[in-house]
C-alpha cells in the first residue's frame, strides 16, 4: 500500500485496531456502492451505525446516534 489512505482503508484499519468505536459512512456514492462499503467494513469488524447521504440534515445524524444510543 502506498503512503496515502482512502476512507475505506481508514475504516478497515480502525475496525482492526478499535472495533468498539461506532462509525457512520457519510458519502455521495450511489446506494449500491454504499452498501458494498458497509459490507466490507462490517466484515472487517467495524461497528457501523449506518450511512448518511451527502448532503444530509443534522437531524438525520442525531437520529442515527439516538437509535444506536451513542449520543
Amino acid at each position: 500500500m502506498s503512503g496515502t489512505m482512502n476512507g475505506m482503508d481508514f475504516v478497515v484499519q480502525l475496525g482492526q485496531k478499535q472495533p468498539d468505536i461506532p462509525c457512520i459512512f457519510v458519502t455521495a456514492a450511489v446506494d449500491e456502492m454504499a452498501r458494498a462499503a458497509m459490507a466490507v467494513a462490517r466484515e472487517a469488524g467495524v461497528n457501523m451505525l449506518g450511512t448518511l447521504r451527502k448532503p444530509f440534515d443534522p437531524e438525520q445524524l442525531e437520529a442515527m446516534f439516538k437509535q444506536a444510543q451513542v449520543a
